[in-house]
């Protein structure tokens, strides 16, 4: 192989991998968020562990939901695909369980939920604060995900220029 192919092959091997990775940052936001619901939840497990509270399998089975998301956002660096059902349902799930948690903040089910929490009107609004906050950025991954499928995101179009751009 001469020197010449040599070059060739590596400048085709960088704007392979150059390429991979513009497809895989399409998802950066959403593994941050993932990030954020993962501790989140892990925090909420092992404090409800610590009070032997009967609601453990909430967080529990959102965790064992986050390994699958994991796994699924993994996936995307080798394949390309904009479809990532388990994450939107996931997030979906999370979406939900955060809109009946702010609901039960006001229950009797509060201090069952959030032992770890004080009973008290400023306690609620924390608990409640978090939930909105986690509910929105539910809200915000749902919104690109929606934008990934349809290949509306600014990544897309950067990611469309660069093959323009490597192939001329």
């Amino acid at each position: 192989m001469s020197n010449k192919q040599a070059k060739a092959t590596m400048e085709k091997k960088r704007q392979e991998v150059g390429l991979r990775n513009m497809y895989f940052n399409r998802y950066l936001l959403i593994r941050y968020i993932t990030a954020v619901f993962f501790f989140s939840n892990l925090y909420w497990f092992v404090f409800l562990a610590g009070t032997k509270s009967i609601f453990l399998g909430l967080p529990l089975v959102l965790l064992v939901g986050m390994v699958v998301v994991v796994w699924e956002q993994i996936k995307t660096y080798r394949d390309h695909r904009s479809e990532i059902p388990s994450t939107r349902l996931y997030y979906r799930v999370q979406l939900a369980l955060n809109a009946v948690l702010c609901f039960s903040v006001y229950t009797p089910l509060f201090t069952s939920l959030f032992p770890f929490v004080k009973n008290s009107s400023e306690g609620k609004s924390v608990v409640l604060l978090m939930l909105v906050l986690g509910a929105l950025l539910c809200v915000v991954v749902e919104r690109k995900l929606q934008l990934i499928s349809r290949h509306k995101d600014r990544h897309y179009g950067r990611i469309m220029a660069y093959k323009k751009a490597i192939t001329h």
